[in-house]
């Protein structure tokens, strides 16, 4: 799986931002709808990946 296309997949089905949806998920302003909860995982995993890229340069 593309971490990157389903990312932006959600970002144009919610009209929104991964980042900006994580913020407003974190905060409790968006519910926990499946859905949600899964974005919310899948960005978790792009950000983890992209320090782990950062710690290998």
């Amino acid at each position: 799986m593309n971490l990157k296309l389903y990312l932006a997949d959600l970002e144009k089905q919610y009209q929104m931002t991964s980042t900006e949806f994580y913020k407003q998920f974190s905060q409790g302003i968006l519910g926990d709808e499946s859905a949600l909860i899964v974005w919310s995982g899948l960005y978790e995993m792009l950000l983890q990946n992209e320090a782990n890229l950062q710690e290998l340069k």
